[in-house]
């Protein structure tokens, strides 16, 4: 049954008034609304306190459910509720609610609002709050499809500032947000980005909207941020309105392009847009608009902060949800896709021959469960063999020398559809296998590795193909220990870490090369392959480096000056910049990237 039933309706609701503070909620079913907590009339307070696991199999509500009632919350957390809609949260009937610095995440409706459902005449007020991986399950053509799944509003008023809606899915329309029937809802200082939408059946069936869709409503986005959000079938990946007004101000619109009834763009439909001082993407007419990269800081890891140099600030305006910069400059990561089939990289044997020790890492993402044998990384020698791959159902590690067994790891398939990364290490005496920072398994084997073949990303020989991403590729010469694995997992490195024989971060976009970053040459051939974008790591930290000599040369009108930098001892630099007569901006160039040892 419910876990906490309120029910004021004979009572004197004004003195209905209930605190619950540092409490977990949870595995409430039940048929009617409100299976974690029933709130019909009277006021509640909730702090501090988890509601999970609840469901309402036949009405709305799973985690709460409010009646004619009011609801304030301040620091919780209301997760993997279910219900037919509201599966975290349905406020309904006059109910006024204000939540705070609380997030609402994986939370499941069969129709409307994953997340969140409001309805009849009610208020909400949310402020610092992160509405996030919730999900509407019910197609376009099932019965009235789904809509909302981070946000539904139907005849309602709705206040949103300072939080995120991100990483929501509707199957039908309203990834992010849906609002219908007069409804009202303003966004201030909100970041919504990531939100999916259109299942099936996108562009002609429904119009998908992975930000969201209005019908006879009003909508306002005051310096919000609304990037990288896709209908999955086509459709509006931007947000939809018909008979509505949406009025956006000081926002940024990027990346959510799409399609409907002919016409393309982020901003679709019959609704009035009013857009003034923003920053869109394919330009939008109004006054102060314009079209211009906003150089987010590291968008794959969810960082929708502006770079220094993002024309959206200045020191006196700003566009978008942030106010401050929040990083010097850009991290964009790339990495390249494989089909399947014939892609490859080909590196040379000599990447890893004669090592005592080693450490192999990467990062891969499956497209999709692997068929047959699947390789990442992959030699096949007369005497030596090594390789990370999938193999029938499972995935395989394997390392063998002339002289020894076949050493074999084996674990279950990781997930498709997620990056994981994978660290091999060998000290000379010990094998170990870690799965994202977690050691797998080991076994003992000695002797240095001697690689004579093509060492393969990605295939064997165009015979056994890897259908997924590849990024952060990285051969050390020494074997890491977990701390050392943890402490580089979530980052891209930088080239210059200790013992690093190669480094590939996949960020120099090349046709047919794949560039090794330490300088040491290990490059690599690409066949085929797709450039896309890459795993969701921190941008590289770069050591200080130290000036050893500045050196300046004077020939009559052109000056030319270069400096030698160690890097903290792990890599020499030297630059150097010319000024002539062709104008006063100077030109920079790396004349070359050495060891220390070879400094003389």
């Amino acid at each position: 049954g419910r876990v906490i039933d309120l029910n004021f309706s004979n009572s004197d609701s004004s003195h209905g008034v209930t605190i619950i503070d540092g409490f977990t909620i949870r595995n409430g079913i039940w048929d009617a609304s409100g299976a974690g907590i029933n709130l019909y009339y009277g006021h509640l307070e909730i702090n501090n306190s988890i509601i999970e696991d609840n469901e309402s199999t036949a009405d709305v509500g799973g985690g709460i459910a409010v009646d004619n009632g009011s609801l304030f919350m301040y620091n919780c957390s209301i997760r993997a509720n279910k219900a037919r809609s509201g599966g975290g949260l349905a406020v309904r009937s006059f109910s006024e609610v204000g939540v705070n610095e609380s997030s609402l995440n994986n939370n499941d409706a069969i129709q409307q609002g994953g997340g969140v459902f409001i309805s009849d005449s009610s208020s909400i007020h949310f402020g610092d709050c992160n509405i996030s991986y919730n999900v509407t399950y019910q197609d376009c053509f099932t019965g009235q499809g789904s809509q909302g799944a981070g946000i539904f509003i139907s005849s309602s008023h709705l206040y949103f500032s300072d939080g995120v809606i991100i990483h929501n899915k509707s199957a039908d329309t309203g990834g992010g947000i849906f609002a219908s029937e007069g409804s009202n809802t303003e966004f201030y200082h909100a970041v919504i980005y990531g939100n999916q939408a259109a299942e099936v059946g996108g562009g002609v069936n429904t119009v998908g909207a992975g930000i969201g869709a209005a019908f006879d409503s009003n909508v306002n986005f005051t310096h919000c941020s609304l990037a990288d959000n896709i209908t999955l079938s086509g459709g509006v990946g931007g947000f939809f309105g018909a008979n509505s007004t949406i009025d956006i101000n000081n926002s940024i619109f990027w990346n959510n392009n799409g399609e409907w009834q002919g016409s393309n763009g982020q901003l679709l439909g019959s609704a009035t847009y009013n857009v003034n001082y923003s920053n869109i993407q394919g330009g939008y007419d109004g006054d102060g608009n314009f079209d211009e990269n906003p150089q987010f800081c590291n968008p794959n890891i969810g960082n929708y902060q502006l770079s220094e140099n993002s024309s959206s600030i200045t020191d006196s305006s700003f566009v978008g949800a942030y106010n401050e910069p929040g990083c010097e400059i850009a991290y964009i990561n790339y990495a390249i896709n494989f089909d399947g089939i014939s892609d490859q990289v080909e590196l040379s044997p000599t990447f890893m021959n004669g090592l005592g020790e080693f450490t192999f890492q990467a990062m891969f993402y499956a497209n999709e469960e692997q068929s047959g044998i699947s390789n990442i990384i992959q030699h096949d020698g007369p005497d030596h063999d090594f390789y990370l791959r999938y193999e029938n159902g499972i995935f395989r590690a394997v390392q063998k020398h002339s002289d020894s067994d076949y050493g074999v790891i084996d674990i279950e398939e990781p997930e498709a559809n997620v990056w994981h990364q994978i660290t091999f290490t060998y000290d000379g005496s010990i094998s170990t296998f870690y799965l994202n920072g977690d050691e797998q398994g080991s076994f003992d084997l000695t002797g240095n590795y001697v690689s004579n073949e093509t060492i393969y990303l990605g295939n064997w020989d165009q015979s056994e193909g890897f259908n997924g991403i590849l990024d952060e590729v990285s051969l050390f010469d020494y074997a890491l220990d977990q701390n050392e694995i943890l402490e580089y997992s979530g980052m891209a490195l930088s080239g210059f870490e200790p013992g690093l024989i190669a480094h590939f971060s996949f960020d120099q976009v090349n046709a047919d090369t794949l560039i090794d970053i330490t300088g040491n040459g290990n490059d690599g051939i690409i066949n085929g392959c797709d450039w896309v974008s890459g795993a969701p790591v921190n941008a590289p930290e770069f050591p200080e480096p130290e000036i050893i000599a500045i050196n300046v040369e004077v020939n009559g009108n052109n000056v030319t000056f270069d400096f030698e930098a160690d890097t903290a001892g792990l890599g020499y630099f030297d630059f150097a910049w010319e000024l002539n007569d062709y104008g006063r901006v100077m030109s920079m160039k790396v004349l070359a990237l050495k060891a220390l040892d070879q400094v003389y």
